[in-house]
Parts: structure tokens; sequence; C-alpha cells
């Protein structure tokens, strides 16, 4: 009997959808892009191709928000999503990060007790005390694979990520690369850049975003109804 997977990530689930996409789609593709970005905001808006094949509706929030995203991701920034619970924004992430890269399953998932090595890399240390310092020993973070193959990596929950640890990501996001000088050599950040996800809402357990890091980011806000606004007001 054959398992069926509870939640498949996007690029699985639209899989045909993705694959007609880029069949269909001759204008010029970014570097490491799956799609164009006329073709990543057609699998967002949804539409009807050239053969026939019905691209479903992904985001039913504004258009111009998706524009922005995507123009986001096309610069040398990284892209912060936000808004109050419920507006979308780690959907739109994993869609947008599934059309680009093909892949979106490179997550890392903010919360207090997060490491500096979660964000950057750490090392196996039987490995590390039999031979010293070395690839085999060296374990990637999703940054530092995300930067090794110039795809998208997400992180949700950046506020959730104590102040301290956030700043292991300044370096990336200022300076676009990751040394790692027990190794003597660096990862370069392409231009796809790194999409992260906040709250516009301060809670228990919620850290700021460091001032340095903000430099890095553009930031876009996923909208919501008006009655919802009232409510967490």
């Amino acid at each position: 009997m054959a398992l069926e997977i509870i939640r498949p990530f996007a690029e699985e689930q639209y899989a045909n959808e993705i694959q007609a996409l880029i069949q269909q789609d001759h204008l010029p593709k970014p570097r490491n892009w799956k799609l164009s970005p006329a073709a990543v905001l057609v699998y967002m808006t949804g539409g009807k191709l050239a053969d026939g094949t019905v691209i479903s509706t992904k985001y039913y929030g504004s258009r111009r928000t998706l524009e922005l995203a995507i123009a986001t991701l096309l610069s040398d920034r990284a892209l912060l999503l936000t808004g109050i619970p419920g507006t979308a924004k780690t959907w739109v992430a994993e869609h947008l990060t599934a059309a680009v890269s093909g892949d979106s399953s490179l997550l890392i998932q903010g919360t207090t007790g997060i490491s500096e090595d979660q964000l950057r890399y750490g090392w196996n240390y039987a490995a590390l005390l039999a031979g010293g310092p070395s690839e085999q020993a060296l374990v990637p973070s999703p940054v530092m694979r995300a930067m090794e193959s110039g795809q998208i990596v997400r992180l949700e929950e950046l506020t959730r990520i104590p102040t301290e640890i956030q700043d292991a990501l300044i370096t990336v996001l200022s300076e676009k690369t990751l040394p790692i000088p027990e190794l003597n050599r660096r990862y370069m950040l392409y231009r796809v850049s790194i999409s992260l996800r906040r709250r516009m809402i301060r809670t228990k357990g919620s850290m700021r975003c460091r001032r340095r890091l903000k430099e890095g980011l553009i930031s876009w806000s996923c909208h919501c109804p008006l009655r919802w606004k009232k409510k967490y007001r």
C-alpha cells in the first residue's frame, strides 16, 4: 500500500502547471531561474496558456504586491514579506520559490532556540576531531546550500530569532558572501536572494529586527481585508 504525503511541496503539487509554463515560456530567464519573471507572475495569478493548460490562481491579493516581490528577487536585495497572520505570507514565499528555483524545500524555521550554525554552517564534530576542518566535516545550512546552487532559501518568522543570532545574516545580506575562515574559503551569493517572512504584530516572544539587517532587505506587505485590520488593531 503506497503512503500518501499529507502536504507535498508546491513544486510537486503543481508540477504539471510548472512544466507547462516552462514549455510555453520563451522569454529571457535570469540566471538560475526556471521561469521568466512574466511566467512566474502567471503562475501566481493564474491564467490559460496557448496550449489550453489552465494555471490555477495561487494568490488572490494585490497583483502589484506580487510584481514588486518578483522585481525584488531580480535585485541584489533580499525579499521581506510582512503582514498580520493569515495574509498568505508563507504561501506566497513557497510558491514564488517553487516557480523561480523549482525547489522550495530549503527552509529555516525561526525560533527563539535557533543557533547561529543553522543560519551559517556547522561541523560534524566526530569528523572534525578525527581529521580537522575539512569539506567532509562541514555541515552546510540551508543558506549555504542555496548559495552553492543559486536557489532561494526561505526563512520563516524572522522576528522569532534572537537579535544576536540575526547578526549571522548581516554578512550574507550586506556583503553577499559567507566566509568560512577554518577552510580559507567563502561562498558567494547569487542574484537570487533570500526570502524572509515576519509578522507585523509584536507578540510575546517576538524580537526586533536589527537595523543593520534591514539595510539588506526590501520589504513588501501582504494585504488583508479591512475587517481583519480592525480585528488586529
